[in-house]
């Protein structure tokens, strides 16, 4: 086994304490910083997900009677009173519904950050060390 010198613990100069001090900090607020837009965005998704399913189960729910109404219409070719109700019924449901998923989803992105925040002040801050870097 190899022993290695001892070397003495030179102190660091103030500015590198106070570098590894700012560094320690910065992380610590990009870590709470990460934190909140984790949950954010976890609240964007549930707000997606039951929005856009009630959207989706009145498009979902309208798709038999329009089919139904369809094949009506086909086969009584004459009798036009109970398939003009049921197209009027089923572009009632589908209608709204697909109103509300496509406003669920534009909301969804609109709001949904994806870490950009996070990613984007990480970036800023790598920047910055390696500038003070290069200038000592």
């Amino acid at each position: 086994m190899t022993e290695h010198p001892t070397r003495e613990r030179v102190p660091w100069p103030l500015e590198a304490r106070e570098l590894a001090r700012d560094a320690v900090e910065g992380l610590q607020v990009r870590r709470e910083l990460l934190e909140v837009e984790v949950r954010h965005d976890v609240r964007s998704i549930r707000r997606l997900v039951v929005v856009g399913g009630i959207g989706l189960v009145l498009v979902l729910a309208g798709i038999p009677v329009l089919l139904v109404a369809a094949a009506q219409e086909l086969a009584q070719t004459t009798s036009l009173g109970i398939t003009v109700w049921s197209l009027i019924l089923a572009a009632a449901v589908i209608g709204p519904g697909s109103i509300v998923l496509i406003v669920a989803l534009r909301h969804f992105r609109r709001e949904f950050s994806g870490l950009h925040h996070s990613l984007a002040e990480l970036h800023e801050d790598m920047l910055w060390l390696r500038e003070w870097i290069d200038a000592a």
